[in-house]
């Protein structure tokens, strides 16, 4: 049963960077059991996942196989995050399974 971590990094908050380390780290993660997906999206994080919300079916199969996947936890990151509808967020919560989450939202001053 994984861990969702949900990283809702708006822009200008050092955002990219964190994705681009994220990716060069995929590697070392996986050795600790943290899965940072390589769908939906290249070195800027997991755009596509977060603008497809709610109107992508093929989701479903995807969220089946990373709650399958053995990762303890799941990283997901997109500034796209921040413009989430109410219907969105449902969508996620529903895509997550009942798997737990943790949404690290961080704001610029």
């Amino acid at each position: 049963m994984p861990r969702y971590v949900i990283h809702v990094g708006p822009h200008k908050t050092g955002t990219t960077y964190l994705q681009h380390a994220f990716t060069k780290l995929r590697s070392r993660f996986a050795a600790r059991g943290i899965e940072y997906p390589g769908e939906w999206g290249g070195i800027h994080g997991h755009h596509q996942l977060a603008n497809a919300l709610g109107t992508d079916a093929s989701l479903r199969t995807a969220f089946d196989r990373l709650n399958r996947s053995g990762a303890e936890t799941i990283l997901l990151s997109s500034e796209s995050f921040a413009y989430s509808t109410d219907a969105d967020v449902e969508a996620l919560h529903d895509l997550l399974a009942g798997e737990p989450a943790i949404v690290v939202f961080y704001c610029r001053r």
